[in-house]
């Protein structure tokens, strides 16, 4: 059965607001299908976690229900070696930010012994469970970029993730609608 439509009782393109460099408190929303072994220019090996982030209507009525589309990169090796704590900082902090539930075991660490976490592997080792839904502030700036088009565009990126102490997790509904 057709859709009936009358362009002359549509309402035009709403004009999209640039969201401005803030910190913002939400929750992850969705967990998308991560990309995996990407190679980047310094030789490392990574996944990436694709997940979505709305902002919180109670913390941030102006922008109550807008998303960030978030990269979460986690580093699997460097030039064929294990990455350094340095390579995964950025990761552990999402994960420490969600209480995001991780392993320790002690080390010797240059004749040392320490107590350290043990980050998942890889995208395949991350469970969902544990973060849709889960509250978190996350730290935005504006990144410019140009598109195919060759407009330059601004798009809101993460640069901090932390923790939301007084946040509760919610549930998310699977379905769009």
């Amino acid at each position: 059965m057709a859709i009936p439509f009358d362009p002359t009782t549509a309402d035009t393109k709403k004009e999209y607001k640039q969201l401005p460099d803030s910190k913002y408190f939400g929750h992850i929303v969705e967990y998308n299908d991560p990309k995996t072994d990407i190679k980047t220019k310094k030789g490392a090996l990574c996944d990436i976690l694709k997940l979505v982030f709305e902002i919180d209507g109670d913390k941030h009525p102006d922008y109550s229900s807008r998303k960030i589309w978030v990269d979460v990169w986690m580093t699997k090796e460097v030039n064929g070696e294990a990455p350094d704590s340095s390579d995964n900082l950025r990761f552990w902090k999402f994960l420490e930010a969600i209480n995001y539930p991780l392993d320790e075991e002690e080390m010797d660490i240059n004749g040392i012994t320490k107590l350290v976490k043990l980050l998942p592997q890889g995208s395949t080792e991350i469970s969902e469970d544990h973060i849709v839904g889960k509250p978190i502030a996350v730290s935005t700036y504006t990144d410019e970029w140009t598109g195919d088009d060759g407009k330059t565009r601004k798009t809101p990126k993460v640069r901090y993730f932390e923790k939301w102490k007084a946040g509760k997790t919610v549930e998310v509904d699977d379905l769009p609608f």
